[in-house]
C-alpha cells in the first residue's frame, strides 16, 4: 500500500585533496564491515510516501542505525509527524526507538510528548506503538493525557489517528475544571472532535466547589458531552447531594453537571437525609440551583419519624424549608391520631404532621378517622 522508506541526508566530508586517496583507501575495509553490520547515519530525516505519492509520515533523527537489509532501524532523539493533505496533523517527540518491516511499525521509548493539531490533544507516556498504516498507535506507562476540557491518567490507551478517537483502559483518573470533577473509571472511550466520551462499566464522579464536594455519583453506563456539561447515564445508579442532603437512586438519568440539574422519566427514589423523607415517583427533575424537587406520576412521599405518608399525581418539594406542595388524587394519613385525607391538593411538612388538604368544586375532602 505504501511506498518503500525514503533516506534523505546530507553527508558532508571534509579531507585535503592531497590526501582524500589515501583516506578511502585506508578506510574502505572498515567501511564495508561497517555496512555488514548496519549503517549509521547522524541527522536523518526518514519518510514514508503513500500511493499517491504524498508524504505520509516522517521521521527526524538525531541518530540511525540500519539493519543489514534496511528493513528496520535503531533511532534516536526523534521527532515524528503524521500529515495529511501534506499537513501535519500529529506530532510526536521520543528519546529513542526503532522502526520495523519498512515502517510498518514503529516503537518508540522514553520521555514522549505526542500532539494532535487537529484537536489540541497532547499525550505523553513512556512505550509508544505505532502502526501508521492501521492509523493508530498505543501508549503505556505513566500516561497523561491534555486538554483544554480534560486531564487523564491511565496505564493504557490506543488513539485512533484517523478518526481521533482515544481508548483508555486500567486505573483511569480524570479531572475537568470548569466545573470541577474527579472521574474514576476502569474503561473510557473519547471522541476527541466531539467532546464525548463514554464507558459501559461502572465508575464514579465526584463534584467539587471551592475544593469542597457538592455531589457524587456512581453507574454503569455513562456518555458525557464536556461541551455542554451534560451526563447521561443508566443501570445502577446512586447520586448523592451533600448540600442540601440528598440521596437517589435510578436506573437512568440526565445530570447537568455545571446547573445541577437532574432529569429522569424512569422511577426515582429520594431520600433527605437530614429530616429521613423519602419520595419515590415515576418522573422527576432536581433542580438544585433553586433547590427544588418536582415529581410526577405515581408518587409515594414518606415521613421515616411519624409515619405520615402522601401519595399524589405531581408534586414540587422545596429542601430548603421541606414544604410540600402536593397536586392530583392526593391521599395524605397519619398515624398519631389515625387520619386518612383525600383531596385535590395538600400543602405542608409531612415530618411535622402538618399538612393543610384541600378540595377544589365538588371535590370535598373526604376524612377518615379511626379509632
Amino acid at each position: 500500500m505504501y511506498r518503500k522508506i525514503i533516506l534523505l541526508l546530507t553527508i558532508l566530508f571534509i579531507s585535503g585533496c592531497q590526501n582524500q586517496n589515501q583516506s578511502l583507501d585506508n578506510n574502505a575495509e572498515n567501511s564495508n564491515q561497517e555496512v555488514q553490520s548496519g549503517i549509521v547515519l547522524s541527522d536523518a530525516t526518514i519518510e514514508q510516501s503513500n500511493n499517491d505519492g504524498e508524504n505520509f509520515w516522517r521521521l527526524k533523527v538525531g541518530k540511525v542505525t540500519y539493519s543489514e537489509d534496511n528493513k528496520n532501524a535503531i533511532i534516536e532523539d526523534i521527532t515524528a509527524n503524521l500529515l495529511q493533505n501534506g499537513e501535519i496533523v500529529l506530532k510526536i517527540s521520543a528519546e529513542n526507538g526503532e522502526v520495523l518491516n519498512d515502517g510498518e511499525e514503529i516503537n518508540l521509548m522514553g520521555e514522549i510528548i505526542g500532539f494532535d493539531t487537529r484537536n489540541d490533544m497532547e499525550v505523553r507516556g513512556e512505550k509508544l506503538n505505532w502502526k501508521p498504516e492501521q492509523n493508530y498507535f498505543t501508549l503505556q506507562e505513566n500516561i497523561e493525557i491534555i486538554h483544554e476540557q480534560i486531564r487523564l491518567v491511565t496505564k493504557e490507551a490506543e488513539y485512533n489517528t484517523a478518526t481521533q478517537v482515544l481508548q483508555l483502559n486500567q486505573e483511569i483518573t480524570a479531572n475537568t475544571s470548569e466545573p470541577q470533577l474527579k472521574i474514576l473509571a476502569d474503561a473510557l472511550v473519547w471522541q476527541v472532535e466531539e467532546g464525548i466520551i463514554s464507558t459501559d462499566l461502572p465508575f464514579t464522579i465526584t463534584r467539587y466547589e471551592d475544593e469542597q464536594v457538592t455531589d457524587t455519583l456512581s453507574a454503569s453506563v455513562a456518555e458525557m458531552d464536556l461541551n455542554n456539561s451534560i451526563l447521561i447515564v443508566e443501570n445502577n445508579i446512586e447520586y448523592q447531594s451533600l448540600n442540601p442532603p440528598l440521596q437517589g437512586a435510578t436506573s437512568a438519568m440526565r445530570w447537568d453537571y455545571d446547573q445541577r440539574i437532574i432529569e429522569t422519566d424512569k422511577m426515582i427514589r429520594l431520600v433527605e437525609v437530614d429530616e429521613d423523607i423519602t419520595m419515590t415517583a415515576n418522573q422527576g427533575r432536581i433542580d438544585l440551583t433553586e433547590n427544588k424537587v418536582y415529581l410526577s406520576r405515581q408518587i409515594f412521599g414518606e415521613s421515616v419519624s411519624n409515619q405520615g405518608k402522601l401519595y399524589a399525581d405531581s408534586v414540587i418539594w422545596n429542601l430548603d424549608d421541606q414544604n410540600i406542595d402536593a397536586q392530583g388524587n392526593v391521599v395524605y394519613q397519619q398515624v398519631n391520631p389515625v387520619v386518612n385525607f383525600r383531596g385535590n391538593r395538600a400543602q405542608g411538612r409531612l415530618q411535622d404532621n402538618q399538612v393543610v388538604v384541600t378540595g377544589q368544586g365538588d371535590n370535598r375532602v373526604v376524612t377518615t378517622i379511626y379509632p
